[in-house]
C-alpha cells in the first residue's frame, strides 16, 4: 500500500490594519465578526462575511468562503491556496494577507506594513513608499485624473489590493471647495491649491538624482516621499540616506515656502479690475516695501520661495532695469497668464495665481519670522460666471489674512468726466468698468465659501487703495500728509488721508464705499502711485512708466498698516 507524505506547510493571517499575526491552526480555522472564530474582524457582520481555512496533506489550505470574501480581488466561494506565495485578503473592506510555507517567520518580517506602494494598471510600483492612508488617498487622486485603474500593496508582498470605486473627470468637477472640513489645530492650508492637510501628511523633497519621478508633477520631477528616517539635525533622508531640505504639499506636490511649519504665514490677497496696475504695484511695493522695513523697523524682509517668487522678481527687475518705456512694460494679469500657473486640485489641473512669498524677522532670536503671501488675481475670476470649482482663483481672498483691492479711477465714468483732457493716455483708453462688479461678487463668492456666512468677511482688514495719484490728487479736498514719520507709519497721517479718500470716493463714486464697506467693518483708504509721474503710450501701443522718472508714492503704506495694526508683526 502507497501512502501519501504528509508536507509540513505553516499559514498564517496578517491583518494590515492592526499589523498582528494569526497562526492558522485548527480544522477549520475560521475568520469572521462574530462570537467564537479563531480571528475576529472588526465590522458589520453583514458587510464582511465569514471564512474557513482546511490545511491539506500537500501543504495547501482548501478556504470556503461566504459573504463579502475577495482573495487576490477576485470574489471567492471555495478556492484551493498553494504555499510560498502570499495572497491578498479582503473581507468586506478589512485588509489582510494570507501566506503559507516553510517559514512563516521569515515573510513576515519581510514585510512592512507602514509602507505602501501605488500599483499601476501593468503591475508597476509608480509612487510611495507612504502610509496606507496617504498611499489610499495617491491612488484615488491618480484614479480622478486619469480614470485608470489603480492598486496598493505594502512593501514585502505580491499581491495588490483595489482602492475604493472612484469615478473619474466626468464627477471630479462636483468636489467642492475645502474650507468647513474638520482638521486639527495643527492642519496647514497649501498656498499652492489651497487645500488643507495634516502636519503629519506633509511630504519631503528628495536630494538624490536617481529619485526621479512623481505621478502629479512628472517623471523629472523630484520624487516626493513621506519622511520616516532623520539625520541627527533633524532634517528627513530620502530613501538614498541624502538630507532633504525642501518640504511639499501632498496634494498638489509643489514645494512649500521655507518656515512654512515653524511660521505664521499671512496671506494678502491683491484684488483689482484689469488694468488696475496690480503687477505693477506688486512689483514696486517689492521693491519699497523692505528697504522702509529694515531702515526703520530693523526688520529683514526676504523671499521664502525664490523659484515661485521668480516671475514677481523678473517684473521688478523689468521695471527698474529697463532703458525705456517699451522695455518696463508689463502684461496685465489674466487668467492662464505669467502670473497663473497649473494646479493639480481635487483630482484635476486647475489655473491659479501664483504665490509669491516672503519672510520678515528681526533681530530677535525668540521670536519666529512671519511669512507674508501675495496673490496677484485677475479680475475675472470676480466675473459672474466664473465657478469656484472651474476656476478657484477667488478661494485666497476667502483664506486671506488681508485684501488690497486696487480701484483704479481712470476706468471709472464718474472720475473720467472730472479728468477730461488731461495728459494721461489712459483717461481716453477703452473702458469697461466692473469694479463694482468685482466688489459685490467678491462678498457674493466668499459668502458661498464660509456656508453664506459673513462673519468672517465682516472682520477681514481690507485697504481700499485708489492708485493711480498723479491723475487725480487735485481733486482732493484737503493735502495728504506724509504716511511715513521719521521713517515709520503715521497712525495720524493714515486716518487723515483715509478720511480724505473716502470724502471723494462718496462724492463721485458712493456706490464704490457702499460695497467695499459691505464686505467689512476693518477698512482704511489709501492714496498711491505706483509710478510718480504720467505714463507715456510706447511705440508698440502698450502704456508704461518712463523709467527713469519712477518715483513710486506711498505704495509701502497698505501692508505697513496690516503688518502694524492687523498681524502685529511690526
Amino acid at each position: 500500500m502507497i501512502f501519501s507524505k504528509k508536507i509540513k506547510k505553516e499559514w498564517l493571517v496578517l491583518d494590515c490594519a492592526t499589523g498582528t499575526t494569526s497562526k492558522v491552526e485548527g480544522e477549520p480555522y475560521l475568520v469572521g465578526n462574530r462570537e467564537g472564530v479563531d480571528l475576529r474582524i472588526e465590522g458589520s457582520p453583514a458587510m464582511t462575511g465569514e471564512c474557513a481555512f482546511s490545511l491539506q496533506k500537500n501543504g495547501a489550505t482548501l478556504v470556503k468562503c461566504d459573504g463579502h470574501i475577495f482573495i487576490d480581488e477576485k470574489p471567492v466561494e471555495e478556492m484551493k491556496l498553494l504555499p510560498d506565495q502570499d495572497y491578498a485578503l479582503r473581507i468586506g473592506t478589512h485588509l489582510c494577507y494570507i501566506y503559507g510555507g516553510d517559514s512563516i517567520s521569515n515573510w513576515f518580517a519581510s514585510v512592512d506594513l507602514n509602507s505602501w506602494w501605488v500599483i499601476d494598471p501593468d503591475n508597476e510600483a509608480i509612487d510611495g513608499p507612504y502610509s496606507l492612508d496617504r498611499t489610499r488617498e495617491s491612488a484615488k487622486r491618480m484614479a480622478l485624473r486619469d480614470g485608470k485603474k489603480y492598486r496598493i500593496m505594502p512593501v514585502g508582498t505580491t499581491k495588490a489590493f483595489d482602492i475604493e470605486p472612484v469615478q473619474a473627470t466626468k464627477n471630479a468637477k462636483s468636489v467642492s471647495p475645502i474650507v468647513n472640513e474638520s482638521f486639527s489645530e495643527d492642519a496647514l492650508l497649501c498656498p499652492h491649491c489651497w487645500v488643507k492637510f495634516e502636519l503629519g501628511d506633509m511630504m519631503h523633497v528628495s536630494m538624490h538624482d536617481e529619485l526621479r519621478g512623481d505621478p502629479i508633477l512628472g517623471e523629472d520631477a523630484s520624487k516626493r516621499f513621506l519622511a520616516t528616517n532623520f539625520d541627527d539635525d533633524g532634517n528627513a533622508l530620502d530613501p538614498m540616506g541624502l538630507p532633504c531640505m525642501d518640504t511639499a504639499c501632498p496634494q498638489c506636490r509643489n514645494t512649500l515656502p521655507v518656515n512654512f511649519v515653524s511660521s505664521k504665514y499671512n496671506i494678502i490677497s491683491v484684488v483689482g479690475n484689469a488694468s488696475a496696475g496690480k503687477s505693477y504695484y506688486l512689483a514696486v511695493m517689492s521693491r519699497v516695501l523692505p528697504r522702509t522695513l529694515i531702515s526703520a523697523y530693523g526688520m529683514r524682509m526676504q523671499d521664502a520661495d525664490p523659484t515661485a517668487n521668480a516671475p514677481l522678481t523678473e517684473m521688478r527687475s523689468r521695471l527698474f532695469g529697463g532703458a525705456n518705456a517699451d522695455e518696463v512694460a508689463l502684461d496685465k494679469t489674466q487668467l492662464g497668464g505669467a502670473m497663473y500657473t497649473e494646479v493639480f486640485r481635487h483630482g484635476k489641473n486647475v489655473s491659479m495665481p501664483r504665490p509669491f512669498s516672503f519672510l520678515v524677522e528681526g533681530d530677535d532670536d525668540d521670536a519666529e519670522a512671519e511669512g507674508l503671501i501675495f496673490y496677484d488675481n485677475a479680475g475675472e475670476h470676480f466675473q459672474p460666471g466664473i465657478s469656484l470649482q472651474d476656476s478657484p482663483g477667488a478661494l485666497h481672498v476667502a483664506y486671506s489674512s488681508g485684501v488690497l483691492f486696487l480701484f483704479d479711477p481712470l476706468r471709472n465714468h464718474d472720475f473720467r468726466q472730472l479728468l477730461t483732457g488731461h495728459e494721461d493716455p489712459q483717461v481716453e483708453a477703452p473702458m469697461n468698468d466692473i469694479q463694482a462688479v468685482i466688489l459685490s461678487e467678491m462678498r457674493t463668492r466668499i459668502a458661498k465659501v464660509y456656508g453664506q456666512s459673513f462673519d468672517r468677511l465682516n472682520r477681514k482688514p481690507f485697504a481700499f487703495i485708489l492708485g493711480k495719484l498723479d491723475a487725480w490728487e487735485h481733486l482732493l479736498e484737503g493735502d495728504l500728509e506724509p504716511y511715513l514719520k521719521e521713517g515709520r507709519l503715521d497712525k495720524a497721517a493714515l486716518e487723515h488721508n483715509s478720511k480724505l479718500v473716502r470724502e471723494l470716493l462718496m462724492r463721485v463714486c458712493p456706490e464704490a464705499v457702499a460695497n467695499a464697506e459691505s464686505l467689512t467693518k476693518e477698512i482704511k483708504y489709501f492714496a498711491i502711485t505706483s509710478f510718480g509721474h504720467t505714463p507715456i503710450r510706447t511705440e508698440s501701443g502698450s502704456i508704461a512708466p518712463v523709467p527713469q522718472k519712477l518715483a513710486p508714492r506711498n505704495v509701502e503704506a497698505p501692508v505697513l498698516w496690516l503688518l502694524q495694526n492687523q498681524f502685529k508683526t511690526i
